[in-house]
């Protein structure tokens, strides 16, 4: 009878650790995901407020305002920027010299 009890009081006593670290698992896992989820509002409030800030920093024509995708990141910037080096890639694409 002792034996079972002792056997008993172990395996309880290890089912109430494995619960107590699931449980704080559980917990950890959930800040995680609040903090993942506060990162990605982060991320896209952020993309997608770039370019009216780049807007309100450098007033121009609305046609002059060029949006670029680089690798997923948003850049807002001026058409008369990227022309500025007119031998440049990028300056003979916005030149108007070729339909975009």
């Amino acid at each position: 009878l002792f034996f079972f009890s002792a056997a008993a009081n172990r395996e309880h006593a290890l089912v109430q650790e494995l619960e107590g670290r699931l449980a704080a698992s559980n917990a950890e896992n959930a800040q995680l995901k609040r903090t993942v989820e506060e990162l990605e509002r982060r991320l896209a409030n952020s993309a997608s407020e770039a370019p009216f800030r780049a807007l309100a920093a450098e007033p121009a024509q609305a046609a002059d305002v060029v949006l670029l995708n680089v690798g997923g990141t948003p850049y807002c910037t001026a058409r008369s920027t990227l022309t500025k080096f007119r031998e440049s890639m990028l300056g003979a694409m916005f030149s108007g010299q070729f339909a975009l």
